[in-house]
């Protein structure tokens, strides 16, 4: 069974939890509409973030084609997509949930790296992060935007 890096925004700001509790129908759909929005806009980002990422590590034979690998610190390459199609974006239905996963069984040990070989080989893998900088970046936004529509609603 794959392992899952997910991401959930949740309002950690006061203000925001007071609001929340004097929600009605038409400012839950406004909070949801906008954790939706920023999620796919988190997903994008992760995306472009490994379709772009300078390709400055090592060289190798993938069957008949090379790969170039990324170097520690920038978002992985793309190899054969399976990463990059595993990455989904998720929404509860009757609550107020969003998040983004990849189901691909080594996304874990590519964001976070791995602290002791494999299969008694050196395989020991650098961290190549590209869900914590896509949130970072998008985390701001994410926040004014919610912000902006519970004002817009009177909350």
């Amino acid at each position: 069974m794959p392992k899952y890096i997910s991401v959930k925004v949740e309002p950690d700001d006061k203000i925001i939890s007071i609001k929340l509790n004097k929600f009605n129908q038409k400012a839950l759909d406004a909070v949801h509409y906008r954790l939706v929005w920023g999620a796919n806009r988190i997903r994008n980002r992760m995306i472009n973030l490994m379709r772009h990422t300078p390709k400055t590590g090592k060289k190798y034979r993938r069957g008949k084609k090379w790969h170039i690998a990324s170097s520690p610190g920038n978002a992985p390459a793309v190899d054969r997509g399976q990463l990059i199609r595993s990455i989904v974006m998720d929404e509860g239905i009757d609550y107020v949930e969003v998040g983004v996963k990849s189901g691909a069984p080594y996304a874990a040990a590519l964001e976070e790296g791995t602290s002791k070989a494999g299969r008694g080989r050196k395989t020991k893998i650098l961290p190549r992060p590209f869900l914590k900088p896509s949130v970072a970046a998008e985390m701001p936004r994410i926040e004014s935007r919610i912000y902006y529509d519970l004002n817009r609603l009177g909350l």
